[in-house]
């Protein structure tokens, strides 16, 4: 009988425990909830706040990894490379592998180091697809972004934002659709993705990024002793 008893109250005490930890639990979950609606963002909202991290920035050195998947090519290409900006000048130094792409947002040359060859185009022809609109920088301003791209939508991902936009104007060249990952808590550029017109798509992830360094000028001009200028397909 003084089992039952003590069993009685063991469940009792139990039920009590749960029923004074759900008022805390939907506190807790009330404060949940308006925090997540405190936090929830218009999608021109979170561009407006990327774009305020571009501000002071005339200079870039980016670290990545890229991977490409080319309609032309059965196997996506991963590789590492390093990306300088010059913004105020607008030009580039795009590097991975054996491939030097250097340029402005008018003409490139393409190197190839391992056969000692080299191309020279206009920006957006091939070769770089997307590097000429980079080497205008990335927009500073709502007015900017909205006269280099047109904003089709914003998707929230786990710890960050998409921003998928049409490049419009020279930015369009060859290219379908930018998107650009932005952190959720600082909206610093995590890295991009772009969809050229016929269906490949190359992916880049930035894993380092350097503000303002110092770019010798030399950086932006080819080398091209040694080279033999050809026409690369």
């Amino acid at each position: 009988m003084w089992l039952r008893a003590v069993v009685a109250n063991v469940n009792c005490g139990l039920m009590i425990g749960k029923l004074s930890f759900l008022p805390a639990l939907g506190i807790l979950l009330a404060f949940s909830v308006s925090d997540l609606q405190a936090q929830d963002l218009s999608e021109e909202q979170v561009v407006a706040n990327w774009l305020k991290t571009n501000e002071g920035v005339s200079r870039l050195k980016l670290n990545f990894t890229q991977t490409q998947a080319m309609k032309t090519v059965k196997v996506p290409i991963v590789q590492r490379g390093n990306l300088w900006l010059d913004l105020s000048s607008k030009k580039f130094r795009w590097e991975a592998g054996q491939t030097l792409v250097i340029g402005n947002s008018s003409n490139i040359t393409i190197q190839r180091t391992g056969g000692k060859k080299y191309e020279k185009r206009a920006s957006g022809s091939g070769g770089a697809p997307g590097l000429a609109s980079l080497a205008k920088g990335f927009p500073k301003s709502m007015s900017q972004f909205k006269s280099q791209y047109k904003l089709l939508k914003v998707t929230k991902g786990m710890g960050d934002y998409a921003i998928l936009a049409q490049p419009t104007g020279a930015s369009a060249k060859g290219v379908k659709t930018f998107t650009f990952k932005v952190d959720s808590k600082d909206f610093a550029l995590e890295g991009m993705s772009l969809v050229l017109k016929d269906g490949s798509k190359v992916s880049t992830s930035f894993r380092s990024v350097t503000r303002n360094p110092s770019i010798p000028a030399s950086t932006f001009v080819p080398d091209l002793k040694g080279y033999t200028e050809t026409k690369f397909k």
